[in-house]
């Protein structure tokens, strides 16, 4: 039985990632992954790479429409959706195969297939059985399915990255931030979209300020939004999906052409045979960890989605370094969860980091906010995106950034202006003494840290 020092299950950003830095302590390393066209995981090959490369088709789809506001004529311009698929499939294809080299080059070995506990030091892949002396569980998530008739017809993004959606009025079940994407992407190229949110606002867990000015700008793109509202069932016949919809106790049926679940994801962990192992499953199905990403079992970690923490490739490269640091006896800064960027790639892009003005004042935070917005900033004038905002909260009793939100071009990238303010506590003084080159979008930072 051949013996490593750790193994970790699953190619994907905790995975991979702790895996480089074991390598370059030193340990002997194996990545345990269902094949090699899963490497990089869910995001590289069916959520974050391919959806934002499509949605960068559609940014340049856009732009090009509005040429002649710069002064230049381009005559029609036409989308083949085909042909966009096709370019974000190649980005994909250029990653993938550039981290697995890079892997390679780095010494660590690979095993492809599903892998599966035998007890607390050996696992099993196919007929296979490897030991190590340390496991790091990151086998990622799996779309989350709802209990109701019918919803085995509708896709999940995999599914639809991987056929294409050909007709023309898609339904979306779910407003978060991968519903949102699939919206503005579809959308951009024509298609007539409705969001289905069960919450009483689309992106709810972000702040008010933000879920106003997406549902106002999606409103102006000719997005359907029903919120408030659950799906009851679905039906299909030869003319497409029908959506049974219940709204303030009112029942509708609506024919779409396709239906496009986007209702979240769960930790995948049924297949593990965990029980093997000794490791605490939670109710969720995640596991169980504590801050250094060990689980119950000592010589167990776990990182990514698997556990519960926010689903995020950024934090799931945090967490597979802090496992693989904790395995290596090097003790790692305590996460700060508060701290993590979240950015959604719709149309207007959205950036936010630590709490939100509900969420400080859940905590009985007295806050101080201030907005500056795009229309007053000359480089969003100049690139004529003039719909915009940069939202920032702050302490009342130390002057601390507690949070901030962005909506509008770029949002996803100004917002981490904002990240070393947030994640170390700085108050509103010091971070307004950073000085930006003129003329920025993010200049629009030190306005709105002096107006506070």
């Amino acid at each position: 039985m051949k013996k490593y020092d750790v193994i970790i299950i699953g190619g994907g950003p905790a995975g991979y990632r702790a895996a480089e830095h074991l390598a370059a302590l030193k340990k002997k390393v194996c990545v345990a992954e269902f094949s090699d066209e899963r490497i990089g995981g869910t995001c590289l090959n069916e959520g974050c790479v391919p959806v934002k490369a499509m949605i960068e088709s559609a940014h340049l789809f856009i732009n090009m429409r509005r040429s002649a506001d710069f002064g230049i004529e381009s005559g029609e311009i036409k989308a083949d959706m085909g042909a966009v698929r096709v370019s974000a499939s190649k980005k994909m294809d250029f990653l993938r195969t550039a981290l697995y080299s890079s892997l390679k080059r780095q010494g660590i070995d690979f095993i492809f297939g599903a892998a599966s506990f035998v007890s607390g030091n050996v696992i099993k892949i196919d007929s296979r059985e490897l030991e190590a002396e340390y496991f790091i569980v990151a086998s990622g998530s799996v779309p989350r399915k709802l209990s109701l008739e019918g919803f085995g017809l509708a896709l999940d993004s995999a599914q639809i990255l991987e056929k294409g959606f050909s007709g023309n009025n898609l339904l979306i079940v779910g407003g978060g931030y991968i519903g949102c994407e699939f919206a503005s992407l579809y959308r951009a190229f024509g298609k007539d979209v409705t969001v289905l949110e069960s919450l009483p606002s689309l992106l709810a867990v972000e702040d008010d300020d933000i879920s106003r000015a997406l549902e106002r700008e999606f409103k102006k793109q000719g997005i359907g939004v029903i919120k408030g509202a659950a799906l009851k069932s679905l039906s299909a016949d030869k003319a497409g999906v029908s959506a049974r919809i219940d709204q303030n106790g009112r029942s509708s049926e609506d024919k779409f052409d396709a239906v496009l679940s986007a209702v979240g994801r769960r930790s995948r962990t049924e297949d593990l045979n965990a029980a093997a192992a000794g490791i605490e499953i939670l109710p969720s199905g995640a596991i169980a960890v504590d801050d250094s990403m060990r689980t119950n079992v000592h010589n167990i970690y776990a990182a990514g989605d698997v556990i519960e923490s926010p689903m995020l490739a950024h934090t799931a490269y945090r967490e597979g370094v802090s496992a693989a640091g904790a395995i290596a006896g090097i003790r790692a800064e305590k996460i700060n969860y508060t701290a993590v960027p979240r950015v959604v790639f719709s149309f207007p892009q959205i950036g936010a980091i630590g709490m939100t003005e509900k969420e400080a004042a859940s905590r009985g935070i007295e806050t101080k906010t201030h907005k500056s917005f795009f229309a007053a900033n000359a480089k969003a004038v100049i690139a004529g995106e003039t719909e915009g905002f940069l939202k920032i909260i702050s302490s009342v009793s130390d002057g601390v950034i507690l949070g901030a939100a962005a909506s509008g071009a770029d949002a996803c990238e100004l917002i981490h202006l904002l990240a070393p303010a947030v994640s170390r506590a700085m108050t509103v003084k010091h971070a307004a003494e950073v000085m930006y080159g003129h003329p920025t979008l993010s200049e629009i930072v030190s306005d709105t840290l002096s107006k506070i």
